[in-house]
């Protein structure tokens, strides 16, 4: 990192990892844990606060309302990465909660999503690859069925970007986005 010198130098950085359930199904007695965490780390008075969950973001206003400290928004770091790409359309691989809740649908982009069916097995995915009892080869198999119908696939579920890695679809993993608006404000 540029700008140090020392140790003291290095933002202090604390992480409160939610032990929290899915965000997948009927989510309105879920979303609680996070508030929970939330008040937490809002409480220990920070710049800002980094959620590394793009399902979670369904709720961003929610949540922002929630606690005073300023929440990065992961759904304008992706709009903007986006619109810098020049990317017209693109399919959403998440979970059912961040595809119902449309939180990537932009002006001057198409958005898609995998039918229903399909949807449910990229759930039933996300949980299972939580347990080490499933792989990528779902996922992946759905999404090279749309690979040439979309400019791009935007993986909105953390678990979904780690399973597609490193499998050569066309894909925006949004927690790189998220990791680099993160030392983008650190540095500003």
């Amino acid at each position: 990192m540029s700008g140090v010198s020392d140790n003291t130098d290095y933002p202090q950085i604390i992480i409160n990892s939610i032990n929290a359930p899915f965000l997948i199904g009927n989510t309105d007695n879920k979303i609680k844990y996070y508030v929970q965490g939330l008040k937490l780390l809002d409480s220990l008075d920070p710049e800002f606060i980094v959620i590394v969950c793009n399902t979670a973001h369904a709720y961003y206003d929610m949540l922002q309302e929630s606690i005073d400290t300023p929440i990065l928004n992961l759904i304008g770091i992706v709009k903007v990465y986006l619109q810098e790409k020049n990317i017209r359309k693109m399919m959403v691989l998440g979970t059912s909660t961040t595809v119902k809740a449309k939180i990537y649908e932009f002006d001057n982009i198409t958005t898609t999503y995998p039918p229903e069916e399909e949807q449910k097995t990229i759930d039933l995915t996300i949980e299972e690859y939580n347990t080490n009892k499933s792989s990528a080869s779902k996922i992946l198999k759905i999404a090279e069925k749309y690979s040439n119908d979309v400019d791009c696939f935007v993986f909105g579920c953390t678990e979904v970007a780690l399973m597609m890695k490193d499998t050569g679809l066309n894909g925006i993993n949004t927690m790189d986005l998220l990791v680099d608006a993160t030392i983008k404000k650190i540095k500003s």
